[in-house]
């Protein structure tokens, strides 16, 4: 409705230019010239606030960033209406995040208490994610590749990287220290993963 109200008044007022000219009222086109391009202005406006308000949603939901409000933002820029409807959706956006970390957070320490040892690889062979027990076996270093293992044992890269599925292989670290590898494959969100146990 206020879109249409802006319109309107633009075109009247280009209306009323055109007819003041044409009947050789210079002084009242001129006013209504000015009126015309304040009108279009106003347009201009209103049409940049509710763009910058759609990019302030498209944003928040980029960055996951769910705490931004657009109360109070519907004077110049979206409906009225669409307000408690993307309020809403926000809240939804930010529970549904909080459930995930949360449930995220629950797995990571219940994998951590467990008392053998965890690795998960990608296909270029890095190390996404390890758990206490596999840091411990690797000194409580962090390593971001499986070459980067090397430093427990020469053997241990090419080991893992050509560890199948309902294998075992038996390895060993510190020249006493006797390990079993097991893996298993998965895919998440397309991307082909492998989890490796040592016990």
């Amino acid at each position: 409705f206020k879109l249409l109200i802006r319109i309107s008044c633009v075109i009247i007022s280009a209306t009323l230019v055109g007819y003041l000219l044409s009947e050789k009222i210079f002084l009242g086109a001129v006013f209504c010239c000015v009126l015309t391009v304040h009108f279009i202005y106003q347009l201009y406006i209103f049409q940049k606030k509710t763009i910058d308000d759609v990019k302030r949603l498209i944003d928040s939901i980029q960055f996951s960033e769910f705490n931004v409000s657009f109360k109070g933002h519907n004077k110049n820029g979206l409906p009225e209406e669409l307000i408690p409807k993307i309020e809403q959706s926000i809240q939804s956006f930010n529970e549904k995040q909080k459930k995930r970390e949360r449930e995220q957070n629950f797995y990571d320490v219940l994998l951590n208490q467990i008392d053998f040892g965890i690795i998960v690889i990608n296909t270029k062979n890095e190390i996404i994610w390890s758990n206490k027990s596999a840091l411990n076996l690797f000194g409580k270093s962090y390593p971001k590749q499986l070459n980067d293992l090397k430093m427990i044992s020469d053997e241990l890269p090419s080991l893992f990287e050509n560890l199948n599925p309902k294998e075992t292989k038996i390895f060993k670290i510190n020249n006493n220290v006797q390990l079993a590898a097991t893996a298993i494959f998965f895919n998440i969100e397309g991307h082909d993963l492998k989890l490796i146990s040592i016990q």
